[in-house]
C-alpha cells in the first residue's frame, strides 16, 4: 500500500516518523559526491517483501527518485541496484502512487 509523506524516525537520518509524516515533508539527503540535495517524501511502499521510498528533489523540473528504504538501519536508502528491479519499482509506484491519488478524488 502506497503511503504519502511517511518516513522513519527522525533520528535516522532526519526522515519523519510515521506518527509525524503529515507535518514533515521534506528531508535533505546526501548524494554520493557528498552533495546533500533537499526533496519531498512522496511516500513508501511495499513491493515484493521490500519498502520502497519515493522522493521529489526540490527545485526545477526534478525526476522522481526511487531507494530501497529501511526504517531501522542507521543508513535507510540504498539504491536499487539491478535495472530489472528497478524498471518493475518504478512500475509498481506509477501503479500505487495513481491508485491512492484516485481515492483521493473519490
Amino acid at each position: 500500500m502506497f503511503m504519502p509523506g511517511i518516513g522513519n524516525d527522525a533520528a535516522d537520518n532526519d526522515l519523519p516518523s510515521e506518527e509525524s509524516f503529515a507535518e514533515i515533508q521534506t528531508v535533505v539527503i546526501e548524494l554520493q559526491n557528498n552533495e546533500t540535495l533537499e526533496c519531498n517524501v512522496i511516500g513508501i511502499f511495499d513491493y515484493k517483501n521490500k519498502d520502497y521510498i519515493a522522493l521529489l528533489p526540490l527545485g526545477d523540473d526534478q525526476d522522481v527518485m526511487l531507494f530501497e528504504y529501511y526504517a531501522s538501519s542507521p543508513e535507510p536508502l540504498n539504491d536499487i541496484e539491478s535495472d530489472e528491479e528497478y524498471a518493475e519499482v518504478v512500475e509498481e509506484f506509477i501503479r500505487q502512487f495513481n491508485e491512492a491519488y484516485s481515492r483521493q478524488e473519490e
